[in-house]
């Protein structure tokens, strides 16, 4: 069985979404306290994680396909726990509690991924409307260009 293949990939893919999950609390730490250079880096620490994630992400695309025509899993399961499911009885209950247990970190950090960057979204829109708000209220309500306002 490719396991260990399955099992390599998951725990680089582990790392890296650490390593994202770092990157995403940077970055909201940067755009509230307004540090441009440091929002910079860890704009490059997060695409440089994305682009890894993405080549992990194929590879254990391949490794779950492999391992699922080796356990006769129905085209139509394409789920990392109806995998689980399958091979449970096949498998060692320890390797199986790995596995399973790195697939719920997995969900749980993707969890935590996607609500830091639903609030850094609230915060980057609410400072853009501070921002619109700023500018409205120093040229005034007519529609003139800031550089054309008389002062």
């Amino acid at each position: 069985m490719s396991l260990n293949e399955l099992k390599s990939v998951n725990e680089e893919l582990l790392r890296c979404l650490k390593v994202l999950h770092q990157a995403v609390l940077e970055k909201q730490k940067a755009v509230v306290s307004y540090n441009f250079e440091q929002l910079q880096k860890t704009i490059e620490k997060e695409e440089n994680a994305l682009f890894e994630l993405q080549k992990l992400h194929k590879l254990r695309k391949s490794a779950f396909d492999k391992l699922k025509l080796q356990v006769r899993l129905q085209e139509d399961e394409n789920s990392f726990e109806s995998l689980l499911a399958a091979i449970k009885d096949r498998i060692p209950p320890e390797i199986w509690n790995e596995f399973n247990d790195m697939n719920s970190q997995i969900k749980r950090i993707i969890g935590e991924i996607q609500l830091i960057n639903e609030q850094n979204k609230y915060l980057t829109e609410n400072g853009r409307n501070f921002i619109k708000y700023l500018i409205t209220g120093l040229v005034g309500t007519e529609k003139k260009s800031i550089v054309d306002r008389k002062i």
